[in-house]
């Protein structure tokens, strides 16, 4: 089930364009964006397709982030889709910087990951900038 929702109070139709534009990118593929719930769970907060398959959003967090050995932080937000129909997820942080380059210089990140780290950082800008603003009208 898909929660469109947005905790931090980023316009969703920012979000959903994003994600529109990074699907388009990765040959029409349908990209979700999930947060990470008090339980561990990943749980889809928007599409950039409307009404997406429970395929498309259902993120097996076992085949992708613990067995990477990524952390698993409650109320982090993480952006990706498959590769294939059924196939294996790929996916990315939501964050305000990117990630530092690579130790020996040569880029070992595939196209699509390279893809939805750009989604995952212009996500995290529109939040920035939602939240800067939002500190803004409380300091008036």
């Amino acid at each position: 089930m898909l929660v469109e929702r947005s905790e931090i109070g980023v316009p969703l139709a920012h979000e959903r364009e994003v994600l529109r534009q990074a699907g388009i990118a990765l040959n029409g593929r349908p990209v979700t964006l999930w947060e990470i719930s008090a339980t561990t769970a990943a749980v889809p907060v928007l599409s950039g397709v409307p009404n997406p398959q429970a395929s498309d959003v259902e993120l097996d967090l076992e085949s992708t982030l613990r067995r990477w050995g990524a952390p698993i932080v409650q109320k982090t937000r993480w952006v990706g889709c498959r590769l294939r129909d059924a196939g294996i997820w790929i996916v990315a942080p939501v964050r305000s910087r990117p990630a530092a380059p690579p130790p020996t210089g040569v880029e070992r990140r595939s196209r699509e990951r390279l893809v939805l780290e750009l989604a995952g950082l212009s996500l995290g800008a529109i939040a920035a900038a939602e939240e800067g603003a939002r500190r803004r009208c409380r300091a008036h």
